[in-house]
C-alpha cells in the first residue's frame, strides 16, 4: 500500500479499475491519430496506407468507448497499388470548419510512381461519418496539421514547418504566413499540430523517426503570433521514451494537445508496445497541466503513463466487430487491400439468409480481383478468438475459403476448406518472406510457403464447416474446426512450429518494413476459371 501511495505522490496515475483505463486506450493499429471534439462528441481517424476504403473514422462520448462510423474516402481509386502498405494514405488531420459547417480531412496521398499526384489532399463532408468529397491535391509535403483561430480563420501546417492561411472554405491555400523553428534531427517535423491557449499559439512536432528502436519524440514551441518568432520549450523533448528506457510504450509521438468537453487538457500520442509488434502503433492519452511560465506539462513526465483516468462507465470498449451479416452492407469495421468492388460481382450480403457470399473472380491473373475477395479488420487484442462457418465446395487445386491472419501479400496464415490430393480437406497454410532486421529490408529470397497441418473431411460433410483461430499471448496461434455445431471443437495439429511475432515465421509484426499491424478476417481463393463456385460465410465472430 505504501508503494502505491508513493507512486501517487510522485505524480503517477494510479490504477483504479473504476476510473482508469490502461494505455494504450485505442489498442491495435491507430497510427498517426487525429482527434476532434465537436458538439460533445469525439472523432478520430488513423493512417490507412494501402487499406481501402481509407481514412477509417471512429467516434466516442468519453475517449475510451469507440464506435466505427465510416471512411474519409471510399469507392474512389486514388491510384494506390494493390497490396501497397508502405505508401498510400499517411498521417492525416481531421477538423471542423465553422464557416461552412463542414468536416474537413487533410490527407497525404503518397504514390510510388507519381510524384506529381502525391501530396496533401483535402476531403469535405456535411457529416462526420461521410460521405466525403475529394477536392484533390492542396499542397506538397506530408503530415498536415489543421487549426481554427478564434476569428474562424483557418490555418494548415505540415512537416516542412510552413504555416499557411487557408481560404474560408478550407479547400485552398491563400498564402504562407510563418514557419516554426528548424529542428536539427532525423525525420523532423512529423505529426505537427497547432493550438491556442490564452496569449500563445503552441506548435507540436515529432522527430527522430517513428520506427521501432528509433528516437521518436514530441517537441513543443510557442509564439504570440502565428507569424513567429517561435520559442522552444525548455523541457524539449516533452515526450521521449526510446527503447533504452525499457518503457512499456515506446516512441511516443504525433502528439496532439486538446481540451476535453469537461475543459480538461490532455495529450494524445501513438507508440508501440514493447514485445507486441503485431499490434502496431497504438493510441494513448494522458492528463496535461500548465506551468506557471505557461508551458504545457504531461503529468506523467516524458514516458507514457500506465493508466489514463476516465469517468466511470458500465459499457465495454469497442475493439473489432463481430458480424452476422444481417445488414445489406459490411459496415465500417471492414476494409480491403485494394479498391473494393461494391457492384456485387465480387461479393454481396444477403439479409434474408444472413450470409456473406463471395464469388469467384473472372480472371486468375488479376491481383485486384483476388484481393477484392479478402475481408479484413484490425487486430486490437493480445489474446482473442475468431471463428466462422463457411459453405464451400473446392473444385481444383488453389481453391480455399476460411479465416486469415494477414500482414501483407507475402506474410500470412490461412485456415480454410480446400482440396488436397483431390479430396476436401481443412488446412493451415503459412506464407512468409524473411526480413533482415539489421539491414531493415527483406532478404532477396522467394516467398516461403508450407502446409502446417491438414485433415480430410468426409464427403457428406465437405461443404459446410466451422473454423476457429485462437490467438494466445504472446502472439501464438492455435487452429480448430468442427463439421457439426453440436460437436466440440477439434484442434488441428501443427506439423511445423508457428510463432508470428517479431522474427517468427511468418513475421506478422510491425517491423516487416512498412507501417501497419496485423489484420484478420475472411478470404476466398480460386484456382480455376472453369468452375465459377462461391463461398458463403454465415458469421464472423470475435471473442
Amino acid at each position: 500500500m505504501r508503494y502505491l501511495l508513493l507512486a501517487c505522490l510522485l505524480g503517477l496515475v494510479c490504477s483504479d479499475p473504476v476510473s482508469s483505463q490502461k494505455n494504450p486506450v485505442i489498442s491495435g493499429d491507430w497510427s498517426d491519430p487525429a482527434f476532434l471534439l465537436h458538439d460533445g462528441v469525439y472523432y478520430s481517424l488513423r493512417s490507412t496506407f494501402g487499406w481501402q476504403p481509407g481514412l477509417q473514422l471512429m467516434k466516442s462520448d468519453d475517449l475510451v468507448h469507440w464506435e466505427y462510423i465510416g471512411f474519409g474516402y471510399q469507392g474512389v481509386d486514388l491510384g494506390i497499388p494493390v497490396g501497397e502498405l508502405g505508401l498510400g494514405i499517411w498521417g492525416s488531420e481531421l477538423g471542423f470548419n465553422p464557416n461552412t459547417g463542414t468536416f474537413l480531412i487533410y490527407a497525404p496521398v503518397i504514390l510510388r510512381n507519381d510524384k506529381e499526384a502525391s501530396g496533401i489532399y483535402v476531403f469535405s463532408s456535411a457529416a462526420p461519418e461521410g460521405p466525403y468529397t475529394n477536392h484533390g491535391k492542396l499542397t506538397e509535403h506530408i503530415d498536415p496539421g489543421f487549426f481554427v483561430d478564434s476569428d474562424s480563420s483557418l490555418y494548415l501546417t505540415n512537416n516542412s514547418g510552413n504555416i499557411y492561411l487557408l481560404s474560408d472554405d478550407g479547400l485552398s491555400v491563400e498564402k504562407k504566413i510563418g514557419k516554426r523553428p528548424y529542428i536539427r534531427d532525423y525525420a523532423s517535423g512529423e505529426g505537427p499540430e497547432l493550438f491556442r491557449r490564452g496569449d500563445y499559439y503552441y506548435y507540436l512536432a515529432s522527430s527522430g523517426g517513428t520506427g521501432p528502436f528509433q528516437q521518436h519524440k514530441v517537441l513543443s514551441f510557442r509564439s504570440s503570433s502565428l507569424n513567429g518568432d517561435w520559442e522552444a520549450d525548455p523541457n524539449n523533448p516533452v515526450k521521449y521514451a526510446p527503447h533504452t528506457t525499457k518503457a512499456r510504450i515506446q516512441g511516443p509521438g504525433h502528439g496532439e494537445v486538446f481540451q476535453t468537453k469537461d475543459e480538461e487538457w490532455i495529450l494524445s500520442t501513438h507508440g508501440y508496445e514493447l514485445n507486441y509488434a503485431t499490434l502496431g502503433r497504438q493510441a494513448s492519452f494522458e492528463r496535461v497541466e500548465w506551468s506557471e511560465t505557461g508551458w504545457w506539462r504531461p503529468l506523467a513526465g516524458k514516458t507514457t503513463p500506465e493508466f489514463f483516468s476516465v469517468p466511470p462507465s458500465s459499457t465495454t470498449k469497442l475493439r473489432s466487430v463481430s458480424n452476422t451479416f444481417e445488414y445489406p452492407h459490411l459496415g465500417p469495421a471492414w476494409f480491403f487491400h485494394t479498391v473494393p468492388d461494391y457492384s456485387g460481382a465480387a461479393f454481396h450480403v444477403d439479409q434474408r439468409s444472413n450470409t456473406l457470399t463471395v464469388k469467384a473472380p473472372s480472371s486468375l491473373l488479376s491481383t485486384r480481383e483476388k484481393y477484392q475477395r479478402y475481408f479484413f479488420q484490425r487486430v486490437s487484442e493480445k489474446a482473442f478468438e475468431i471463428s466462422t462457418q463457411v459453405t464451400f465446395t473446392p473444385e481444383s487445386a488453389g481453391d480455399m475459403a476460411g479465416l486469415i491472419l494477414y500482414a501483407d501479400t507475402s506474410n500470412f496464415v490461412k485456415l480454410g476448406l480446400t482440396l488436397m490430393d483431390e479430396k476436401p480437406a481443412i488446412s493451415i497454410v503459412r506464407s512468409y518472406r524473411i526480413y533482415d532486421y539489421i539491414a531493415k529490408r527483406f532478404i532477396a529470397e522467394p516467398v516461403q510457403s508450407a502446409v502446417l497441418g491438414s485433415v480430410d473431411v468426409q464427403a457428406e460433410d465437405a461443404r459446410t464447416v466451422e473454423l476457429k483461430i485462437k490467438v494466445e499471448d504472446p502472439e501464438t496461434a492455435l487452429f480448430f474446426y468442427r463439421v457439426d455445431a453440436n460437436d466440440d471443437w477439434e484442434e488441428l495439429a501443427l506439423t511445423l512450429p508457428l510463432f508470428f511475432g517479431r522474427k517468427g515465421y511468418p513475421d506478422l509484426g510491425w517491423n516487416r518494413g512498412h507501417w501497419t499491424a496485423t489484420v484478420m478476417g475472411l478470404f476466398m481463393d480460386h484456382g480455376s476459371t472453369e468452375v465459377a463456385n462461391q463461398a458463403e460465410f454465415m458469421y464472423f465472430s470475435i471473442d
